[in-house]
């Protein structure tokens, strides 16, 4: 038995080779599959690598005996769906980079102590809980409204695979239709909410804490992350909210996706390898789980707009009768 292994680590763009076949050690035959993380020898250490396929026959072209054996299995369980190797290609292809550092982004670094698969998003400790106290001080939604606030219908609109724009004057606009994706999706679906700036997050969090939510940003802990991971794939978090480093994460099913400021240029990764743009990935994960994506917006670009003219996306508009702007005051200073 053969298994086709990307190692994660820095290879050149220019490499021909998109994998490297190993042999697979007796012990591990009736285990190893696609999406698990192994140790390999290659260039003369040993190194991370991602199983994308096992096969029963030798394909490399290589000899045998000149074929190296996999060292270990680094974790019991597939890390990467297949949607994620799926996506993993689509980087390579759209972000032109090498197929290790496509799989690097999305896998997970593995924590020398292990996480109870069980464990409530909740519990794990992150570095936002300070934030999260700072935070935001308005209140949650009203988790009471379950009528329809929105045209097109949100129950509706749920159940297809389009995209979707709402143009709003007011950030409780934005949250109302939160609410009301997280209240109406079906209860075996993920709904995943991006925010563009790490300073969005406390405020999502108190609007969404009568839920139970995994929280991904760059600042976890690789411990804290690696919990949250396996939380996402275990079905254990219903809600997935985060910054653009969420979109990599092991959906089971996505139900619905949701991206607030969709025109901020904090969702675009231009700095550093992969390049992407949040709209695009958004767009593939639409597709390959067959969901829509609700853009959120008060200052659409005008890309946007030319999409709305060519009926590329939906506008979605809160209905007036069930929608009351806070009060104001002015004050002569």
């Amino acid at each position: 038995m053969y298994a086709h292994v990307i190692p994660t680590i820095r290879i050149p763009a220019h490499v021909s080779e998109r994998y490297y076949t190993y042999i697979v050690p007796e012990e591990l035959r009736d285990t190893l599959t696609h999406g698990m993380v192994v140790e390999v020898p290659f260039r003369k250490r040993k190194v991370q690598g991602i199983v994308i396929k096992t096969v029963s026959r030798n394909t490399s072209g290589v000899k045998k005996d000149k074929l190296q054996t996999i060292s270990r299995l680094l974790h019991p369980e597939a890390l990467l769906t297949a949607e994620q190797i799926q996506l993993a290609n689509y980087l390579v292809r759209s972000a032109r980079v090498s197929y290790p550092l496509a799989y690097k982004t999305l896998l997970p670094e593995i924590p020398k102590r292990s996480i109870k698969t069980d464990t409530p998003p909740s519990s794990l400790h992150s570095p936002l809980s300070s934030l999260r106290k700072q935070g935001s001080r308005k209140p949650s939604l009203d988790t009471k409204t379950t009528s329809e606030l929105f045209t097109p219908s949100i129950t509706k609109a749920l159940t297809s695979k389009s995209t979707y724009i709402l143009h709003h004057s007011h950030a409780i606009e934005r949250d109302n239709l939160i609410h009301q994706l997280a209240e109406k999706l079906d209860p075996d679906k993920q709904l995943l909410i991006i925010v563009p700036e790490l300073e969005d997050i406390p405020h999502m969090e108190v609007q969404l804490k009568n839920y139970e939510i995994s929280t991904i940003t760059s600042k976890l802990t690789k411990t804290a992350f690696f919990g949250q991971y396996k939380a996402i794939s275990s079905k254990s978090a219903k809600i997935v909210l985060g910054t653009r480093k969420a979109l990599f994460m092991p959906f089971y099913s996505l139900g619905a996706i949701f991206i607030a400021q969709a025109h901020s240029s904090g969702l675009q990764s231009l700095k550093q390898k992969p390049h992407y743009t949040t709209l695009d990935i958004a767009d593939f994960l639409r597709i390959a789980h067959q969901c829509p994506v609700f853009l959120a917006t008060d200052a659409p670009t005008q890309e946007m707009w030319n999409q709305m003219q060519n009926k590329e996306i939906t506008p979605i508009s809160q209905q007036t009768s069930n929608f009351q702007l806070p009060t104001s005051k002015l004050i002569d200073m």
